[in-house]
């Protein structure tokens, strides 16, 4: 089921920024249901840490949103990109169901995603789960 709403250009242009040029450790966006687009929420500064992203996400939980984080795993060599659905199961099923719907379309707009995480709560937004979701990535594509 798709919902119709698809991303910005903004959006794709932030992914592929980060993608190309590690230039920003996340991005954050959300639907926009009055242009009916996935526009960016915030662009993370350089050298924000995983507590701003923990900080950032859960000022977003009465709301839901999408994430692409660059992250690399205690002890690795390399970054990898991310892909996040933040949506809370105490949210309203209309505007779970609307990020539901959203979901795929964005996600197969951004090429090279290594993991992809839905978070119901803010305990699957953890670094502990990040590094999980890369390690099981990473045993799929072997």
């Amino acid at each position: 089921m798709a919902s119709g709403i698809k991303p910005s250009d903004s959006c794709l242009t932030v992914y592929n920024s980060i993608k190309m040029n590690h230039s920003h450790p996340y991005a954050i966006f959300t639907i926009n249901t009055t242009t009916n687009e996935i526009d960016i929420y915030k662009l993370a500064n350089p050298g924000s840490t995983h507590k701003d992203f923990m900080d950032d996400m859960r000022k977003l939980e009465s709301e839901g949103c999408f994430a692409v984080l660059d992250y690399c795993p205690p002890g690795a060599r390399t970054n990898n990109l991310g892909f996040i659905s933040w949506v809370n199961d105490k949210l309203p099923v209309r505007r779970r169901m609307l990020y539901a719907s959203s979901k795929d379309g964005l996600r197969r707009s951004l090429e090279g995603i290594k993991f992809c995480i839905h978070a119901s709560e803010m305990e699957d937004l953890t670094e502990e789960s990040m590094t999980q979701a890369v390690a099981s990535a990473c045993k799929s594509t072997r």
